[in-house]
């Protein structure tokens, strides 16, 4: 199980290496920005249904994070059932997945998908 997901994690942070050139876009505009044609209007997005229980937190501003149609399995895969776990995606990028748990708990107040914290 640990392999498993060892071997997801570094294919997805070989992935993501491999585009951080792609990811740099010259309007200077916070947020996201979305792989064209990377889902068909027929197919429901899986990040839809689970947004709000996961957060990437962003420590330079005008850096963009690049989201793949695998991205909602991988951090469904990633979460655990009683702790909270904190992936690094790239050197500005960590990727947020409170537990189980906290998710379901009554009051859990959804997170924005992206966080810049302030120094």
């Amino acid at each position: 199980m640990n392999n498993l997901k060892l071997l997801f994690f570094s294919l997805f942070t070989l992935v993501g290496s491999l585009t951080l050139n792609s990811q740099k876009n010259l309007n200077n505009q916070p947020g996201l920005v979305l792989e064209q044609n990377s889902i068909s209007q027929e197919q429901k997005d899986p990040l839809k249904e689970i947004e709000g229980s996961f957060q990437f937190q962003i420590s330079k501003i005008d850096h963009k994070v690049m989201l793949y149609p695998d991205l909602a399995s991988f951090i469904e895969f990633s979460r655990k059932e009683e702790e909270d776990v904190f992936i690094r995606i790239d050197e500005f990028v960590t990727l947020y997945i409170p537990a189980t748990k906290k998710v379901k708990m009554f009051g859990f107040e959804h997170l924005p998908m992206f966080y810049y914290p302030t120094k």
